[in-house]
């Protein structure tokens, strides 16, 4: 559910892109986005990417989103994958780990780090999760801890 204050912030946020672009005509050099639409970008389908494409587009400029914009594509992905891992696998895997559920968080962390550590100081390739799969593991298992901690994961089975 949206907050008041959620609102106010994708107004805020809003507004700061459509004041980035009304200032900005230059190409976008490289992103993580497929197949940049004349407008230098696609939209992930996203509420924020959504109202901030409707705004670029009014203005026909091809830009380099700021970081605020690329942060939100990522997190949108993040979540979008979060959601569906725990609609895979449910809250209990976290909630019911040996020693609760932060020490099985902070055991997941550690192994993920682990593992990313050895390929990149081997200078390795991975062959069945990319490097950007990682760091999404890590930023939803960060995302996790931080619910368990305000009491908003849910427990039940």
């Amino acid at each position: 559910m949206t907050t008041k204050q959620d609102l106010k912030e994708l107004e805020e946020h809003e507004a700061k892109l459509k004041d980035y672009n009304a200032g900005l005509q230059r190409t976008r050099n490289q992103s993580h986005l497929p197949s940049p639409n004349q407008h230098g970008f696609n939209s992930c389908g996203c509420q924020i990417c959504e109202r901030t494409y409707s705004n670029i587009k009014k203005t026909n400029a091809k830009i380099a989103p700021p970081l605020e914009f690329e942060a939100a594509i990522i997190a949108r992905k993040a979540i979008d994958l979060l959601v569906q891992k725990h609609n895979d696998y449910g809250p209990s895997n976290i909630s019911d780990a040996p020693g609760g559920p932060l020490n099985g968080l902070s055991v997941r962390l550690h192994d993920k780090v682990a593992r990313l550590n050895n390929l990149l100081s081997n200078n390795k390739e991975p062959e069945n999760e990319s490097i950007q799969d990682t760091f999404i593991d890590i930023l939803n298992y960060a995302i996790i801890a931080l619910l368990v901690i305000d009491n908003k994961w849910d427990t039940s089975k």
